[in-house]
């Protein structure tokens, strides 16, 4: 996905926030307030330039905690208050609803999991699949943390 598609679908997150919440009308001045959105620390290059804009055009504070999902998760659970809850993986957002730590939900951005090759890709690796019985140097994150590797792991054998 392009980013400019995940700044948008990101964006989305924005205008759900202001309808659960919203920046306060506050006159002739324009809208006021803050927002508290706790944001998977993935997202932050798509969600930087968002937030900028958001707060330009709509005079109010977007107060944005980067982490984790399952910090997020122990911070709602611990009675912290946000506006916006943008997990990294659909399982974090299962998990809140379970607790009752959401009230609504809609999905606005996805990962999209990369190989990155030597320049040139000269083996000419397209997917997972062409690493399956080959003894080529490799490496893939930690599936728990970080949603592709999670989404990798689900759909490959595991990586020499």
């Amino acid at each position: 996905m392009s980013t400019v598609k995940r700044r948008v679908l990101v964006g989305l997150g924005f205008a759900l926030s202001l309808v659960l919440c919203g920046c306060e009308q506050g006159g002739p001045a324009g809208p006021q307030g803050e927002l508290v959105v706790l944001c998977a620390a993935g997202v932050r290059p798509a969600m930087e330039p968002i937030k900028a804009e958001f707060e330009k055009q709509n005079r109010c504070t977007v107060r944005v905690n980067y982490a984790g999902a399952g910090t997020h998760i122990g911070s709602l659970q611990a009675g912290v208050e946000a506006d916006l809850y943008l997990p990294g993986d659909i399982w974090w957002l299962q998990k809140a609803q379970e607790n009752g730590l959401v009230e609504s939900h809609q999905v606005v951005a996805w990962f999209v999991p990369v190989i990155a090759v030597q320049k040139g890709n000269p083996k000419g690796i397209k997917s997972l699949n062409d690493f399956a019985g080959r003894a080529w140097p490799s490496a893939l994150a930690r599936p728990m943390p970080v949603p592709s590797a999670t989404c990798a792991t689900r759909r490959s054998t595991p990586l020499a």
